[in-house]
């Protein structure tokens, strides 16, 4: 790993210089955020092993690290694209984009290979301007790694007038994320977004919609009925319905009073997923010792604000999110934490040194119906990031 890493790395700092007498065709963007983390013994960090009773304290852990270290490399000449991305931290070596895009035509694009899923808004927004540090709670479990290997066609409206943008995104997806591909049959994604920008004020509306199919291995489908989980004989290896629909909207402006952001996203569907685990697959489902044998379905949605305080480098940062793990089980018989309904809110503040140097700190509380079975886990979260980033 040491080495391949280093390796890496020298071919970066190559193709740095080689391309560096060519920066109208060259892009290289890179940051590395680094973090210290406080989480109740109940919550999950970004930067370390969760926790250990022999090793952390009674009622917090805390962990510290490299949560990003990302290089990103864009190539265009006429019509086409060359990206790659990586994550570089102290875990290790992790290929995050490895995709070309071809434009032969203004209103047509394609693209091949490694990317953002481009389902919502915010899961291809970038980490470097993330105000709530992570993406939701729901994003992180509907697609954990964020990235997957597919081709997309973009179609765009032909608008003469330039404030007025929209486009129709269609993509086939392996729904393995960044693992290698082991089911033939590709899950399918289509992203209708319309924006509009005049002056200092943006904003935009989108619809996505993502079908998939999530291997059985085992013999048994558990359904709810009746507010109870109930099992079915079915065919091994059954392929079931992983099926979203979501919504958006962004709204972006600058006054006097400084800059104002409010975004939000909504989205609902049918999840296969583990006995314990409502997180969509990361490796191979035909494993028949932890199958994706419940069908669950969702329902979740978020709400992030934020302000910049008299145009000074503070901003405000407020956030709401809510997940429903399983909508056809009552709060009151839940006796799986993969069931579980989460109320989340998020306060904290960003402070901006200059273009490369940003703090950021945010206090997220998490809340769940505790009832007979399920206590009201301690998973509440205190993140302190610095961010150092560049581009050339």
């Amino acid at each position: 790993m040491r080495k391949g890493v280093s390796l890496f790395i020298l071919s970066v700092i190559a193709t740095f210089f080689a391309y560096s007498q060519q920066k109208d065709d060259f892009k290289f963007i890179g940051y590395i955020q680094s973090q210290v983390e406080f989480a109740g013994i109940d919550g999950t960090t970004f930067t370390g092993s969760a926790y250990n009773p022999d090793r952390d304290g009674k009622d917090f852990y805390t962990r510290a690290g490299v949560r990003r270290g990302l290089l990103h490399f864009e190539f265009t000449k006429g019509k086409g694209k060359g990206v790659f991305e990586a994550n570089i931290r102290e875990a290790g070596f992790l290929p995050l984009l490895a995709y070309w895009d071809v434009t032969p035509y203004d209103w047509l694009s394609f693209r091949g290979g490694l990317m953002s899923v481009g389902y919502g808004h915010e899961i291809e927004y970038s980490s470097s301007n993330m105000e709530t540090m992570e993406r939701s709670l729901m994003a992180r479990k509907l697609f954990p790694q964020e990235h997957d290997f597919g081709f997309t066609a973009t179609l765009k409206a032909p608008f003469k007038d330039k404030r007025h943008s929209l486009k129709l995104s269609l993509s086939a997806m392996s729904g393995n994320a960044i693992n290698k591909v082991v089911d033939p049959a590709p899950n399918f994604l289509s992203h209708l977004k319309y924006d509009y920008k005049e002056g200092n004020t943006s904003w935009g509306v989108g619809l996505s919609y993502y079908e998939g199919r999530t291997n059985n291995a085992d013999s048994i489908w558990h359904v709810v009925k009746n507010n109870a989980w109930t099992t079915q004989t079915v065919k091994t290896n059954q392929r079931n319905a992983r099926r979203y629909i979501g919504a958006e909207f962004q709204y972006n402006t600058k006054t006097s009073w400084g800059r104002t952001s409010l975004r939000g996203e909504c989205s609902f569907g049918k999840q296969p997923t583990r006995l314990n685990n409502f997180a969509s697959q990361q490796d191979n489902s035909y494993n028949i010792a932890n199958p994706f044998s419940y069908d669950r379905k969702f329902f979740g949605a978020f709400l992030v604000y934020t302000q910049q305080i008299a145009r000074t480098p503070l901003s405000v940062v407020l956030k709401y999110q809510y997940l429903n793990q399983n909508t056809e089980i009552s709060n009151d018989k839940v006796q799986n934490a993969a069931d579980l309904t989460y109320n989340n809110i998020g306060i904290g503040f960003m402070y901006q040194f200059n273009e490369q140097i940003r703090l950021h700190c945010l206090y997220d509380i998490y809340k769940n119906k505790a009832n007979d079975y399920i206590k009201d886990l301690n998973d509440n979260i205190l993140m302190v990031r610095l961010q150092y980033k560049f581009v050339y």
